[in-house]
């Protein structure tokens, strides 16, 4: 999911834009969108060791209820 952090205000005083990324395989990170439209990361919220890991994606399972 990728959105603005402050819903209200998301641009710096330099005109940038602070932007939220996150998915199933990743923690929440923030970026810089530069007025270049270059992307600086902000925060390493990854822990380390699964940095380089390959995550599955993931996926919705659901079962039928004994009560329908």
């Amino acid at each position: 999911m990728n959105r603005p952090v402050a819903a209200l205000a998301p641009f710096l005083p330099d005109g940038s834009m602070l932007l939220s990324h996150e998915d199933s395989s990743h923690p929440q990170e923030l970026y810089r969108l530069g007025k270049d439209n270059t992307f600086t990361q902000i925060t390493h919220n990854a822990n380390d060791q699964l940095q380089h890991a390959v995550l599955p994606k993931s996926q919705l399972v659901t079962y039928k209820s004994f009560d329908g």
